[in-house]
């Protein structure tokens, strides 16, 4: 036979109580505020009702569920239904942040915090990385010295104007910029677009390198027809235009092969591309211009020339 006792109102008083409660099937409704509460507590809290352990509420067993009442971890945390995200919200006090601690038994090994201004991942072993490592596989981690190192990945920087930044190093009275933002390597197809009317060839190889706004870029260029007539002799179709600033460039090149062009009578053979915009280069016999045929020997008999420059793009 089952035995109750029901109180409808239980006053402080002076010396020392204890109300026990052992059935399993006990129930609360309203406010339920204890100072002390020891044994199990189990069931589901589905009043808008505020519940208060005002000397804490210590799990020393079992998983705690929030949203849930079959938790499979020791926090199990689900959204009010599956369409909504779970959300576990740490504050700190006003000014101080907040702050979920990482330990290994009793041992503190680091924090994830964050404040009004910064974020911060933080561990206390001194000579450990912190690893990144999504999919289950390691692609990035943060060395103990400071080192950033990618592994089976790529480090990529998706916003113009964003890449990898060296103002920390000491740098010459005129620096404008310390940000590396940019490599790129690929092919292109060279081509004579002045001094020569209706250029064929058999070959038009081209490769180019580009750190940041500095391009470096060869060609090789075998010539199977065309007419040389008397304009001034252009390479042209390069991968970027010239910088807009003429102090950024004027970009210089060598010839190292160079058969088109008549040794005989040309001397100190350098290449120059210009500012503004331009996608060529000119032929510059020291500081003279090499026309298609203005004297009739500045194209020699052979067909070919390869070339190195280097120059810097606005791109």
């Amino acid at each position: 036979m089952a035995s109750e006792i029901r109180v409808n109102t239980i006053n402080n008083r002076s010396g020392l109580g204890t109300i026990s409660i052992n059935d399993s099937g006990a129930s609360f409704s309203g406010v339920v505020t204890a100072t002390s509460f020891t044994g199990n507590l189990t069931g589901n809290v589905t009043s808008s009702s505020t519940s208060t352990f005002t000397n804490g509420l210590n799990v020393t067993g079992g998983n705690v569920g929030i949203g849930t009442d079959n938790p499979s971890t020791s926090l199990h945390l689900l959204g009010p239904n599956t369409a909504a995200r779970g959300q576990l919200s740490v504050a700190g006090s006003a000014g101080a942040g907040a702050r979920v601690s990482l330990y290994q038994g009793s041992t503190f090994i680091g924090h994830i915090s964050g404040d009004t201004t910064n974020g911060i991942f933080h561990s206390t072993e001194s000579t450990y990385p912190i690893i990144f490592a999504p999919s289950g596989s390691e692609k990035a981690r943060v060395t103990s010295g400071g080192n950033v190192q990618i592994a089976n990945g790529n480090l990529v920087f998706s916003t113009a104007g964003t890449g990898i930044d060296f103002s920390a190093n000491s740098n010459a009275g005129g620096a404008t910029s310390e940000l590396l933002d940019d490599y790129e390597e690929g092919t292109w197809t060279p081509q004579v677009t002045q001094g020569v009317t209706s250029p064929t060839y058999t070959i038009q190889g081209g490769g180019y390198v580009k750190i940041g706004s500095l391009v470096y870029a060869s060609f090789d260029i075998i010539m199977s027809g065309g007419t040389p007539n008397s304009s001034q002799l252009r390479f042209g179709n390069f991968p970027f235009s010239a910088a807009a600033s003429a102090k950024l460039t004027f970009g210089a090149g060598v010839i190292s092969y160079g058969s088109m062009l008549d040794r005989s009578t040309l001397q100190n053979l350098n290449l120059h591309m210009s500012w503004n915009g331009v996608t060529y280069i000119e032929v510059f016999n020291g500081t003279t211009a090499v026309n298609g045929n203005s004297s009739g020997a500045n194209l020699g008999s052979g067909n070919r020339i390869i070339a190195t420059i280097s120059y810097r793009t606005d791109s």
